[in-house]
């Protein structure tokens, strides 16, 4: 007969987490990482691209003035201010003229760096914020071309020179920024040409019974699932375990506590339904409403799309009585 209801004595003194009966087990270890990990992705080229963090907007924008003309006074206007080179008699070619424009303009600006680019191109970019740049006497001004990738690492650069509380890295167009500190948040908000979303962001003990994948960006780091490639892919971890032995809090595993998983086993864990030994076990990665909030648990289908199947994984028995399912757990080594 089929155990899916209340079961016996033995089963009622479950734990989530504990594993539950003689056999092999593989069980391993990962740090249960609390910084804030957010991601901005850039979503176009050769535009000012904006990102906005703690309230702060951080533009990289890139301009490109051209030398028009030899031997003549150029003036190019960056912030409102004019920056001219007057070579007078001299007999300059237009890249001397570009490159003594560049140290005038590096001289004057506080907000802009210019660079040489080309022969006789000034490339005009952003440090801090946006920037105006005209094209006067002798020369002309374009948006300087640049990839998705070129403007995600210059915002990285604008971003680790301002702000304190966060690290930020590059890889192509996508921006990982990191807080610094265990437990210190930020706001991020996607403004211009750019959208964000969340990689990770443990702010507490991941309880005892729920399944855990590793960290896309970090593979040493534990979190709970947030999308279905974290329980079908090789980041698929295994069921955060409860003992006694580690540190650990009355809710689980603290913050930056290094925490036990069972990869292999059978083990108790945290169901938001009623399950079948007959049932696929499914594991949840988005919230989807009431009754439907608890990261990590088990359940039978994918509840549209906010969870996903757990290959090497099947039920023993289910406890009504304490919400608990007893897994027999195989994921691969």
């Amino acid at each position: 007969m089929a155990r899916q209801t209340s079961v016996d004595t033995y089963a009622n003194k479950a734990t989530a987490g504990m594993r539950s009966s003689n056999g092999n087990y593989f069980i391993d270890t990962k740090v249960n990482g609390s910084v804030k990990k957010d991601t901005v992705t850039v979503t176009a080229a050769n535009l000012a691209t904006t990102a906005t963090v703690n309230g702060t907007g951080y533009t990289y924008d890139s301009k490109t003035v051209t030398v028009t003309a030899a031997n003549l006074a150029t003036t190019a206007t960056v912030n409102g201010t004019g920056y001219t080179v007057n070579v007078g008699a001299a007999t300059l070619s237009k890249a001397e003229i570009a490159a003594l424009l560049i140290i005038a303009i590096n001289a004057g600006e506080t907000l802009a760096v210019a660079s040489l680019g080309g022969t006789e191109t000034v490339i005009v970019k952003s440090v801090v914020g946006t920037i105006t740049v005209v094209g006067t006497t002798n020369c002309s001004v374009a948006q300087t071309s640049q990839s998705t990738t070129v403007i995600a690492t210059g915002l990285v650069v604008i971003l680790n020179a301002q702000e304190s509380s966060i690290t930020a890295t590059s890889d192509a167009a996508i921006i990982t920024i990191v807080s610094d500190t265990v437990g210190t948040t930020y706001t991020l908000a996607a403004t211009t040409n750019c959208t964000t979303a969340v990689v990770n962001a443990n702010a507490a003990a991941i309880a005892f019974g729920l399944f855990v994948s590793s960290d896309a960006n970090d593979e040493d780091m534990a979190m709970l699932p947030s999308v279905a490639a974290d329980i079908t892919s090789r980041r698929a971890l295994g069921i955060s375990e409860y003992t006694q032995t580690r540190e650990q809090s009355d809710e689980g595993w603290k913050i930056n506590a290094d925490i036990n998983y069972v990869r292999r086993g059978t083990v108790w864990a945290v169901a938001e339904e009623a399950i079948l030994i007959s049932d696929t076990v499914y594991i949840r990665h988005t919230a989807n409403g009431t009754g439907k909030t608890v990261i990590g648990s088990v359940r039978t289908d994918d509840d549209s799309s906010t969870a996903a199947a757990l290959a090497g994984c099947s039920v023993l028995q289910y406890d009504s009585t304490t919400g608990l399912v007893e897994l027999d757990v195989n994921l691969p080594a």
